[in-house]
């Protein structure tokens, strides 16, 4: 797998793409146990990341899905320098963490589907507000969002994230 995430990730750099991002969710603490990551995905992801660093890509994107907690102090030696959070993990232990790690997420993915916009902008503006001062944060959805959100909870939050101060919220 860390052969092929290679290749692909070459071949969407070659392609003009700037960010290729490394989607992991099978890694995730949900499914393997932390010392399974340290042992058995940690070197592969390192060697995905140098690989990609080495072609030209100037910033390594990863998302594991789930509790990631556990596993989250493994990112910087992988050369993780943007980290996807889901909604399940707190960002202040991320941030804790990974200080020096720029963060992206935090939306519970679900929410675009089952929430209203009003709900999605609450949400953004709290998370915004608690990394205001931080700077190093893309909000987004914790994870991939649905092909079926309502389109009004995806302007919500892209409407969020283009007001300031967000203390209106």
């Amino acid at each position: 797998a860390a052969d092929v995430a290679i290749r692909f990730g070459k071949a969407q750099l070659e392609a003009g793409a700037h960010l290729p991002i490394v989607f992991d969710p099978s890694s995730s603490p949900d499914f393997i146990p932390a010392a399974f990551y340290r042992e058995l995905v940690l070197p592969r992801v390192k060697r995905v990341f140098s690989a990609l660093k080495q072609a030209g890509c100037e910033i390594n994107w990863l998302h594991t899905a789930g509790p990631v907690e556990t596993i989250l102090s493994y990112y910087p030696s992988a050369g993780v320098n943007l980290a996807n959070i889901d909604y399940c993990v707190s960002l202040s232990n991320a941030v804790e963490t990974l200080p020096n790690t720029c963060l992206n997420g935090n939306i519970k993915p679900l929410s675009f589907v089952d929430g209203n916009s009003e709900e999605i902008a609450a949400t953004a503006g709290g998370i915004l507000n608690a990394m205001a001062d931080r700077g190093g944060f893309i909000l987004s959805s914790g994870c991939e969002i649905p092909p079926e959100s309502k389109p009004e909870n995806i302007v919500a939050m892209v409407s969020a994230a283009s007001r300031e101060p967000f203390d209106s919220f």
